[in-house]
């Protein structure tokens, strides 16, 4: 059944075709005046009223899209304007509504105007440039952390000389302060004797990019003491490197055991430092022990050890020896093994 057109919309239309105007009717004069209102800032509950829409809702269903498009277009003009550097707050000024800063990012994320920050990549270099030659150049320093139980957290501040890879000074502190690395590297300077001996330049302190580390107390003390102090780069573990592999060693040991009171877990890390500093030989500084190249016994040590090995009897060669030669020599060498095996008669 054809429905009736009211006299209203008869008119329009006679008025379209006057004007030779096409693909025109009320409902899309209705819906340009009230995009029109909103363009403008008009509220949407006055637009409502003016469609004669029984609820707020359907006026917003009706025109959600065209207000999403419209604050999309806000964001990017509002870019243009160098004077709001915060859109969010441009937004209250210059609209009716209010926008919170995580709806400006979602927006400008989606129109792809968000800039990554030009990131300058610096390759890690597999060693230090600047390699030290000689005991308390350069100390490193650094927190780890044991838990004590019912007693909490303790940290451990470290401070250890990069050249000899010797435990100067250790401190097992409540907090990670600048006032805990201080009392340390106090501790290192008294050991040392740095605090007392005339030199031509205290040592230089490593160290990472933490908060006690950055912070203006210890800037302020090692100005003072005269001792000069970088940071190392955010990411590479090499910087280091030492300090963090004697702190794997550490927790090794320390963790395989329960700790209730702060005194015994004291205890266990001065005895595993004393054996770290003392009996723990190191391949990379050629079998010695930390001790024995921090207090300069390197030199006397190998000189020792080559002349041992020049008054040592020359070990026979296998190779010049006749084969039954060479059967004899296993025996001789596989006898007392097998002799001081249990389970020898098993095989």
């Amino acid at each position: 059944m054809p429905t009736t057109k009211s006299p209203a919309n008869r008119a329009l239309e006679a008025a379209f075709r006057r004007a030779e105007i096409g693909d025109v009717s009320s409902h899309n004069l209705r819906k340009t005046f009230a995009t029109r209102l909103l363009s403008r800032g008009a509220a949407i509950t006055d637009i409502q009223h003016l469609l004669g829409h029984a609820s707020v809702k359907t006026t917003e269903r009706a025109y959600a899209a065209f207000v999403k498009n419209e604050r999309y277009k806000l964001t990017i003009d509002l870019l243009d304007e160098p004077r709001k550097p915060e859109l969010a707050l441009a937004f209250t000024d210059t609209s009716d509504y209010f926008v919170s800063e995580s709806s400006v990012y979602r927006i400008l994320k989606v129109q792809d105007l968000i800039t990554s920050p030009a990131f300058v990549v610096i390759k890690a270099a597999s060693e230090l440039r600047d390699k030290t030659t000689a005991p308390n150049q350069l100390w490193q320093t650094n927190f780890t952390y044991f838990k004590v139980i019912g007693w909490g957290w303790f940290y451990l501040s470290t401070i250890l000389d990069d050249y000899s890879h010797y435990i100067i000074a250790w401190k097992l502190c409540t907090s990670m302060r600048a006032e805990d690395v201080t009392e340390t590297l106090r501790l290192a300077l008294k050991a040392s004797g740095c605090d007392q001996a005339k030199v031509a330049h205290r040592p230089r302190l490593l160290s990472n990019n933490g908060s006690s580390c950055i912070s203006g107390d210890l800037a302020a003390w090692l100005e003072e003491k005269g001792m000069e102090h970088a940071c190392g780069a955010p990411h590479p573990p090499q910087t280091q490197g030492k300090l963090k592999r004697w702190r794997i060693t550490l927790k090794n040991r320390v963790l395989l055991e329960t700790y209730y009171l702060p005194g015994a877990l004291e205890n266990r890390i001065g005895s595993l430092v004393d054996h770290y500093n003392h009996h723990r030989k190191h391949e990379s500084l050629g079998n010695l022990t930390p001790a024995d190249v921090y207090y300069g016994r390197a030199a006397t040590i190998l000189e020792t050890e080559g002349k041992d090995q020049e008054t040592d009897p020359p070990k026979p060669s296998l190779s010049a020896s006749a084969t039954g030669g060479i059967t004899s020599t296993r025996r001789e060498l596989e006898s007392p093994v097998r002799k001081s095996n249990p389970l020898s008669h098993l095989f």
